[in-house]
């Protein structure tokens, strides 16, 4: 729905954001010449940057947890579909395991950012509002869990964005659209499928 469409880039692009200014934050003495005027200019507005995109994310992404946590929950056929690796890999004749509205790689990406998600924001809140920022001895841990957690959510977002782009045909159209084409509907999301057509014809009969 057009609904899950903006909630999704509402969540997603101040997290890119996050993602590239952080990098630049943590990073950047590798990135530019320690000292040079390209270096503070970048940090400088890569912090202005960070600390803009930090609610417009937490908004965001509290929405997509709230609207979609209940399709998140693991099932069975799940685990079929992870010895499977999702179909992607395959020995044989080509096949895709069962899968509902997510499949078995969506869930656990979903449930590992969410996770991270509420780490990273308590943390960043620690490290944003001096009223609750941690003692000196407690703020090392606090800055190494904000920095674990981005690199995890960071890592698992290049691999969503590749299977949703590059593996998955269609990925970024239905992204876009929110629309999903029927063809591909089948194999790889088969019993979200069927509840949907059973869904719609049990309207019509009762129209």
């Amino acid at each position: 729905s057009i609904r899950s469409v903006i909630v999704h880039w509402l969540g997603a692009i101040p997290c890119l954001v996050l993602i590239f200014t952080g990098v630049v934050i943590g990073a950047g003495k590798v990135i530019f010449e320690p000292g040079s005027t390209h270096w503070a200019a970048a940090v400088k507005l890569s912090s202005t940057l960070h600390e803009l995109a930090v609610f417009p994310f937490m908004f965001g992404a509290l929405l997509m947890v709230i609207m979609w946590w209940k399709k998140q929950l693991f099932k069975k056929y799940d685990i079929d579909w992870f010895i499977k690796a999702g179909g992607y890999i395959n020995f044989g004749k080509k096949q895709h395991p069962d899968a509902g509205f997510a499949n078995g790689g969506e869930k656990l990406w979903f449930w590992v950012f969410t996770i991270n998600f509420i780490i990273l924001s308590a943390t960043g809140l620690m490290l944003f509002f001096s009223e609750i920022s941690p003692t000196p001895e407690k703020a090392p841990m606090v800055i190494s869990l904000h920095i674990i957690s981005a690199m995890i959510i960071g890592a698992f977002a290049i691999v969503h964005i590749f299977m949703a782009t590059v593996i998955s045909e269609g990925g970024l159209s239905n992204m876009i659209t929110g629309k999903c084409d029927e063809n591909w509907a089948k194999p790889h999301h088969n019993r979200w499928y069927k509840t949907i057509n059973k869904n719609s014809n049990e309207v019509e009969k009762n129209g």
